[in-house]
Formats: C-alpha cells, structure tokens, sequence
C-alpha cells in the first residue's frame, strides 16, 4: 500500500475517531485485488457446459456480507436443488452483453474491461 494511500486512510479514521489519534499506531497494512463487476452485482453460475465448477466472484469488497447466502446458493446449486429465486441477474454473460452500469463513486469514471461497453456512471 503506498504510504500517501496509507496516510489518507490513517487520516479519514482519526478524523473519525479523534480519541484514537494518539493511541492507535498502524504497524502493518496489507491491500489485494478487490473483483469489481460493472453493475456492482457478484457473478455466481455454474461454468456453462459443464456439470461444474461453479464461478462465485466479484462481490465489489462485500464478500463477507454475501458469503452465507452465497454459500447456500451454490450448495443449492451443486446439490441440484433451486435456490428458491431468480440468479438471471448475476450471471455472468450479462456484462459481455453490455448495457451494465452501476453509479458507484468507487469506480467513478472508470471504463468497463468489456470491450466496447460503456463508461460506468458516475456519482449523481
């Protein structure tokens, strides 16, 4: 993590926290590749033509909130069982088909990483 990003961070929390600013040093920080789709919706669907593996990805950083519907929506799946609701909407096939937009202050300006898809909506 770049110290400038580190510091910006460290910032936003003790202007959040003030009671915290002469208390709380960071001695360790750690970043990953967060999957990011282009409507803001996760991609969860058997791999076509297959009997598996299945493809659950691109929470856009709510993994952890997501994980135990998920999880039961691909037991659901591999076990032969419906989840009891439509999964059209995260399908991955949707983003190659265009028309994804998702107005997210995060990604703000950002080009979609399909080919020819448009920019994604900014904030407002």
């Amino acid at each position: 993590m770049a110290p400038a990003v580190l510091a910006g961070i460290a910032g936003c929390l003790a202007g959040l926290f003030p009671v915290l600013r002469d208390w709380v040093r960071v001695v360790r920080a750690w970043a990953g590749i967060m999957g990011v789709t282009a409507d803001g919706l996760p991609l969860i669907e058997r791999t076509p033509g297959t009997r598996g593996p299945f493809l659950t990805a691109g929470f856009n950083g709510g993994g952890f909130s997501w994980a135990a519907i998920a999880g039961r929506v691909v037991a659901d799946l591999v076990c032969g069982r419906s989840p009891g609701f439509d999964l059209a909407p995260f399908r991955p096939g949707r983003v190659a088909e265009g028309g994804t937009a998702w107005s997210n202050p995060f990604t703000a300006g950002k080009r979609s990483a399909v080919v020819g898809a448009p920019a994604l909506a900014g904030p407002g």
